[in-house]
């Protein structure tokens, strides 16, 4: 257990563990760490703190793989460190937190490597904060809610599973940097921490035994990644046209538009760019 090296428990529930005694830890910017996430087949427990200029995550790997741990802009902690882990159940800011359960316990050493090596040096030099692209997520969840009536294989819907635990894993991470940012009880960040509360509960949900279960199960962490999507476009304020589907940018005149889309379907309430007015049929 991640907890069972722990020395020193705050009033806050914050526990101070000695590294090197049942696992290591090896440290790694944020924006680093949620790309190899996404690059690791069962990640186990990893940690979040928020304080740094840039946050950083912690892997928890087994003892003694900090002694020739060489992947740059990484550090790994092992004998005569220690580590402030959160508490066992906090999963959410303000302070550190869990991104995942420490209950999930380590991380492959060798699947961590393999990861981090990948996004460090796949763009040598760059610093890659890119932001979700939210339409890709939507296109890969239209495609396992598909209405064909024919059921995936197995080895499909474990793709899918993989690729939407990466998503969501990213998405967590921005929407709550976004709704930390707005003021104390506004009502958009709190919707959007449902949402990522909700979302941790999918992602710490087993393999089901049986095909379908495993559909259903992966379908739910399907409609939290569409929801953190949502969330996150809402708490940024992006506009979405909705005659092309195109982003509005902020450059861009735009006018108001409720009236019927040009398929004859209901259109919701909102925004197109004014080249696409002469594409909307009027009524």
């Amino acid at each position: 257990m991640i907890s069972d090296a722990v020395e020193m428990v705050n009033a806050d529930g914050t526990r101070l563990a000695a590294a090197g005694v049942t696992w290591d830890v090896v440290k790694v910017r944020r924006h680093l760490a949620v790309r190899a996430i996404e690059r690791i087949p069962e990640p186990g427990a990893v940690a979040v703190d928020p304080w740094p200029v840039e946050p950083a995550l912690y892997f928890f790997v087994p003892a003694g793989s900090a002694g020739d741990w060489d992947v740059p802009q990484t550090t790994a902690l092992g004998l005569d460190s220690h580590v402030v882990l959160p508490p066992d159940r906090k999963e959410a800011p303000p302070g550190p937190y869990w991104l995942t359960s420490p209950g999930r316990g380590l991380t492959s050493t060798s699947e961590l490597r393999q990861a981090l090596t990948y996004v460090v040096n796949c763009a040598p030099g760059r610093r890659d904060q890119r932001p979700p692209d939210v339409r890709t997520m939507r296109a890969a969840s239209a495609e396992l809610f598909g209405d064909d009536g024919m059921l995936p294989r197995w080895e499909t819907v474990q793709t899918f599973a993989h690729l939407f635990r990466g998503h969501v894993t990213l998405l967590i991470l921005a929407v709550e940097d976004l709704a930390v940012r707005r003021p104390n009880g506004d009502v958009c960040a709190r919707s959007a921490l449902a949402s990522v509360d909700e979302a941790r509960r999918h992602l710490d949900e087993i393999e089901a035994i049986d095909l379908a279960g495993e559909i259903r199960r992966v379908q739910r962490l399907g409609r939290s990644m569409l929801a953190l999507c949502d969330h996150f476009e809402a708490l940024n304020g992006l506009l979405l046209c909705l005659v092309c589907d195109e982003d509005i940018k902020g450059d861009e005149k735009s006018v108001s538009y409720d009236k019927v889309s040009p398929s004859g379907g209901a259109a919701t309430a909102g925004r197109i760019h004014v080249r696409c007015a002469n594409k909307v049929r009027r009524s």
